[in-house]
């Protein structure tokens, strides 16, 4: 026989002290009102345990049965919310209002400082890759992220540390550690976030989780876990009111591969769901036409466009053809949109009126691969792609073949500035040779391009990225060879010049 708990022998000793009272006839009870509250009592919240005239002994005993009933309530509660075996909550937990919170702008007036690039600070953690990562309006925050893994086996765990840089006054400061688990290996479940203007939201993990952090407070706060298992290869939005979660393959389902048949019986997730910060509460959502495990997703202001990513197949098997699809959260539907003339993408980015998207790996609709332009453009008013002609060739860094192209960059970086598409990669690279950092720029409107001066860092991929109103600010990442990855923990701050 086990030993009781204690949470457990304390509210059963508050329940029969309760009971106790309430069964009494009256002796040592409080006096009332004749309302069933004892006299002079002030109440807050809800005040209805009680209704209409009672007896004074019957006051006695309602009062004592309704205390009885809240704390039984409260400590209900408690138990659904805090005593969890592993420590996750699933009940809904209502955050802050986003009262104040500006509407995110896509266009912006010229800049007048200089061209040019300048060194960070150094940063107070160690180099990571695939970070966590947000603008807050005033610091970026970089949190959790990949240490260095090898195709051995061996490497580091995934970090669960964080930083916050004030880019104003060049200086990081150490945050709270995330309270999600380290990613054990590149098999290791995913986490998706958003920030909402008051707090970064970060779902995920093995045992999936959910939680909320206030760099107001440097503080991380537990919310409703949802009705999700854990994934690998999901995508996610914010819409300014709703965070949308949706796709990707079940990490149940990762961890069985052994031989590339298991994977091969495995189907992309179409369920999804939507968290609404301000109540704390997720709905599930009308599952997609069709699943994708790591696909690119953006919110054009009325829907999520996902496209690209991935169904697993057996062998040389080809898979299905390319789809991107929209989900409207107001109606709770979904429509397909013209097919995109590529199979995969590993980056997009939303400009205000049209997706930048690049091609992952020079394949087209049916997966095949060929000479394509590596850059490509979605129109959701007429609803039409377009590729974009004129791409520069990186002079360094491939991805599984002999070719140089931007679709063979692993893990890019795309950043709007309000009138171009920045662009940062790499493709396998030697980190005992390293070579410079390659940004290029695409003006959307002439749709001309231009190469980014020296930025004084080496090439890198899963860099933290993000414009902040008048400059890129670019920190960390890793120079990848094969299934091995040396990351970064240095950064720089780009300014695009006059008149951009």
């Amino acid at each position: 026989m086990t030993d009781p708990n204690p949470f457990d022998q304390k509210l059963a000793g508050a329940l029969r002290d309760l009971t106790r009272h309430a069964m009494a006839s009256g002796r040592g009870a409080p006096s009332t009102d004749g309302g069933g509250v004892p006299a002079g009592t002030e109440l807050e919240g809800p005040h209805h345990l009680a209704a209409g005239p009672t007896s004074p002994g019957g006051s006695r005993r309602s009062w004592w049965l309704g205390a009885a009933a809240v704390l039984v309530v409260a400590l209900v509660a408690v138990v659904l919310v805090v005593r969890s075996d592993d420590g996750i909550v699933r009940t809904a937990q209502p955050g802050p209002p986003l009262d104040g919170v500006p509407a995110p702008t896509y266009v912006r007036d010229p800049l007048t400082e200089p061209e040019g690039w300048t060194a960070m600070a150094d940063a107070p953690i160690r180099g990571r890759d695939d970070a966590i990562t947000a603008w807050t309006g005033a610091e970026l925050l970089v949190i959790r992220g990949n240490g260095a893994f090898s195709d051995g086996g061996g490497g580091e765990a995934g970090r669960t540390d964080g930083a916050a840089y004030d880019p104003r006054a060049d200086r990081w400061r150490r945050i709270a550690d995330s309270p999600f688990e380290a990613r054990g290996s590149i098999m290791g479940a995913d986490t998706v976030s958003a920030w909402t203007g008051k707090e970064l939201l970060v779902w995920g993990g093995p045992e999936p989780r959910g939680a909320a952090y206030d760099p107001a407070t440097d503080s991380w706060r537990d919310i409703d876990v949802g009705p999700l298992e854990a994934r690998v290869g999901m995508t996610s939005v914010w819409t300014g009111s709703e965070w949308i979660v949706s796709g990707g393959i079940a990490h149940a389902a990762v961890l069985s591969y052994e031989t590339e048949e298991d994977r091969a019986d495995d189907v992309a997730l179409t369920t999804g769901a939507a968290y609404d910060p301000v109540t704390g509460v997720w709905r599930p959502i009308t599952p997609a036409p069709d699943g994708r495990i790591e696909g690119q997703a953006v919110w054009d202001g009325s829907a999520m466009i996902t496209f690209g990513g991935y169904v697993p197949t057996r062998g040389d098997e080809p898979g299905p053809p390319a789809v991107a699809q929209a989900y409207d959260p107001v109606a709770d539907s979904w429509r397909r949109l013209a097919a995109p003339p590529f199979q995969d993408s590993t980056g997009a980015v939303w400009t205000g009126t049209e997706v930048v998207a690049i091609v992952a790996g020079a394949t087209d609709a049916e997966g095949n691969r060929e000479e394509v332009d590596p850059v490509v453009t979605y129109d959701p008013e007429a609803d039409r792609w377009t590729p974009v002609a004129g791409a520069p060739v990186p002079g360094t860094g491939t991805r599984g073949g002999p070719e140089t192209s931007i679709a063979n960059w692993i893990y890019p970086a795309l950043v709007w500035t309000g009138t171009e598409v920045l662009f940062f990669g790499t493709g396998f690279t030697n980190p005992e040779q390293p070579q410079p950092l390659e940004g290029f720029a695409l003006d959307v409107a002439s749709r001309t391009w231009r190469e980014l001066p020296p930025s004084g860092l080496t090439t890198r991929g899963g860099s933290s990225t993000a414009w902040i109103g008048d400059q890129l600010l670019l920190w960390g990442g890793a120079a990848y060879t094969g299934y091995t990855s040396s990351p970064y923990a240095d950064g720089a701050r780009y300014r695009p010049g006059p008149g951009r």
